[in-house]
């Protein structure tokens, strides 16, 4: 049984999240060799996450172990994009990172549709996706020779 809770991440907390963002997007990194990979970031840029004024970082606890963090962020006009969303590899495929976006869907109320993009050729993570409702709206990116990008949305009350 999950037991999933997500809390407002603190600059204290950048150090920790950077660590278990990295070792979740390494596995990605290696494959698709993406130079803007979450894997690459530094402590600058998680604590300019956590400090964005028009986003929220949350730190992903599972039975009380933080297990992995989430950056949500107002796009406008009622339109959120989910940033980033990773969980350590060891507690990954338990719907720990789907029932966080749930719950962070649940605190941003005035919004109206969500968005999220992730490599097209990751059955799990579009499985996770629409499971919880997002659909595939058709658009593709070409980062690179390796990677593609899928972008889904939910529409909220729709």
């Amino acid at each position: 049984m999950v037991s999933v809770k997500i809390e407002k991440a603190l600059a204290c907390d950048a150090e920790k999240l950077l660590d278990i963002q990295r070792r979740a997007f390494k596995p990605l990194y290696d494959i698709y060799g993406d130079e803007e990979s979450p894997f690459l970031e530094n402590l600058t840029s998680v604590v300019s996450g956590i400090e964005y004024p028009k986003g929220a970082y949350y730190k992903i606890f599972d039975h009380e172990v933080l297990c992995g963090g989430l950056f949500v962020f107002q796009l406008g006009n009622g339109q959120y994009k989910i940033g980033l969303v990773y969980v350590l590899p060891e507690y990954q495929y338990r719907g720990i990172g789907s029932e966080a976006i749930l719950l962070a869907e649940d605190l941003e109320t005035s919004a109206v549709s969500w968005e999220i993009d992730f490599p097209v050729d990751r059955i799990q993570n579009r499985r996770c996706y629409e499971k919880i409702g997002y659909t595939d709206t058709g658009r593709r990116e070409v980062i690179n020779d390796k990677l593609i990008l899928a972008f889904y949305q939910k529409i909220i009350g729709g």
